[in-house]
């Protein structure tokens, strides 16, 4: 990633650094291989299919884990204001953790230090450029599994944080349009749906009384 973008917010004219993931996070939270085998309790286990854009604070499936089970399997619980990432097979998948939730070692929680921006974070590693450097450091590996100390390691460059700040809003805006427009566009496709149901029922039979009107 160059030391500086090919376009800049006005009064920001200074290089990007570069640092090592280490020093932007305060931890990298590795989760246990075990997965619960009962779910009765209020900590959201998540997968991969649960992350659908920029968030994710529960469980789709409806599996929740009990803090005795949390105890007894000595689970790594990610806290809020982290990110997940995704760390092997499909790579570069991430997410805001808006509640403390477990998760499998698909991905690997990042605990970002009070100097960086959460919502900055998460852009940068939906880069390209990002995602590339991930997949480079899965090279080689059978399992295609990036290690904690790879994490560490990698070398992202970073503004400061007030522009950090301007860039993330830019983003958050755009993701919020998008998440607008799909929501409208879901509703359009069950409008849809229920039309066709009623113009055209089964066995030719017109549901009597019911019309549409524009």
């Amino acid at each position: 990633m160059a030391n500086k973008p090919r376009i800049r917010f006005k009064g920001f004219t200074e290089d990007w650094e570069q640092r090592k993931l280490i020093y932007i996070f305060n931890d990298f939270i590795v989760p246990m291989r075990d997965k619960p085998k009962v779910f009765s309790g209020t900590t959201p286990w998540t997968r991969i299919e649960d992350i659908e854009g920029r968030y994710i604070n529960t469980s789709l499936s409806g599996q929740f884990v009990s803090d005795e089970i949390i105890k007894s399997m000595n689970l790594k619980v990610i806290p809020r204001g982290s990110l997940i990432v995704s760390a092997s097979a499909t790579f570069g998948v991430v997410a805001i953790v808006t509640n403390d939730l477990i998760t499998n070692q698909t991905f690997i929680g990042l605990v970002p230090n009070k100097d960086f921006d959460i919502d900055f974070l998460y852009s940068l590693f939906e880069a390209p450029t990002t995602k590339g450097k991930l997949l480079k450091l899965s090279a080689g590996s059978t399992i295609f599994y990036i290690a904690r100390e790879s994490f560490e390691n990698l070398v992202l460059s970073v503004p400061s944080k007030e522009e950090q700040i301007k860039i993330s809003k830019v983003f958050k805006s755009i993701d919020d349009s998008i998440t607008l427009h799909q929501c409208k566009l879901e509703k359009l496709k069950l409008t849809k749906k229920a039309l066709l149901q009623k113009l055209f029922p089964k066995n030719g039979k017109h549901i009597p009384d019911e019309r549409y009107s524009d």
